[in-house]
């Protein structure tokens, strides 16, 4: 339900236009990419988080910079 919302709310940018844009075939990482950013604001630290997950914490670093969210911890 999130992703819908968020979906709808960035399609209304565009006027729900998303032409051209590999949108099912994006799905897998846009999911992930909601995941993290929930375990992110969910957890206290980096070590919580990779918890969570279920990772070990170097895989969890490697997915905070692939995904670009590292910079959301600001007490790690």
């Amino acid at each position: 339900e999130v992703i819908a919302i968020k979906l709808e709310l960035s399609a209304k940018l565009i006027k729900n236009k998303f032409y051209n844009f590999p949108l099912w075939k994006a799905l897998p990482p846009i999911c992930k990419d909601a995941v993290l950013r929930y375990t992110v604001s969910a957890c206290q630290s980096k070590r919580d988080g990779a918890r969570m997950l279920g990772i070990d914490i170097r895989e969890f670093d490697r997915l905070l910079k692939r995904y670009n969210t590292e910079k959301l911890f600001n007490n790690d």
